[in-house]
């Protein structure tokens, strides 16, 4: 079994350094930001500690499981760039971050939104619908050129029986199919 270090060291599908207001019991524990550096690992966002030589520490401080939560621009603060993270099992514990630009936001909300195994697993079952009926519709369209060549196939295998060859003792003789014949079908 991996340990959570073993998939922090892994290369992150994002990384970067954000500042992040986080909840305590409902409020905040302190009005400030903190600058933290989070990696975030397939649905696994770690975040590390960063000293005041701005040097990143080796283990995460912690992290978060991203499963049953929203990501969204955030509309509460009075600050631009900043975006919310909200676990639905604690709706009253919000965790708050700011970016140095709109497109920094609006990468990491992406990112994040996309991040959990039901938002995966909600994309491989639409997938999966898609499959479906694109392969019922080309069924349907085999099963009509089948029924439609079976039909073809008939009327022009039909031999008259007086074009048959006439043996000396006037007996039919069975018809042999050319290479043309085959060729027609």
């Amino acid at each position: 079994m991996k340990t959570m270090l073993e998939i922090a060291s892994r290369k992150p599908e994002l990384e970067g350094r954000l500042q992040h207001r986080s909840p305590h019991n409902g409020t905040f524990r302190e009005s400030a930001f903190c600058e933290r550096f989070f990696k975030l690992v397939g649905n696994l966002l770690f975040y590390y500690r960063i000293s005041d030589l701005s040097q990143i520490e080796d283990e995460p401080m912690g992290v978060m499981i991203l499963e049953n939560y929203s990501v969204f621009p955030d509309s509460t603060t009075n600050l631009p760039y900043t975006f919310e993270l909200l676990f639905h099992n604690e709706p009253d514990k919000r965790h708050i971050f700011t970016t140095r630009t709109e497109d920094d936001m609006a990468h990491w909300v992406k990112m994040l939104q996309n991040s959990s195994y039901q938002h995966w697993r909600d994309q491989y079952d639409d997938l999966i619908s898609k499959l479906n009926s694109i392969y019922d519709q080309k069924h349907k369209e085999a099963s009509f050129m089948i029924k439609n060549l079976s039909k073809n196939r008939i009327q022009s295998t039909t031999f008259i029986p007086s074009r048959w060859p006439v043996t000396s003792n006037n007996s039919k003789v069975k018809p042999t199919v050319s290479e043309e014949d085959l060729i027609k079908f």
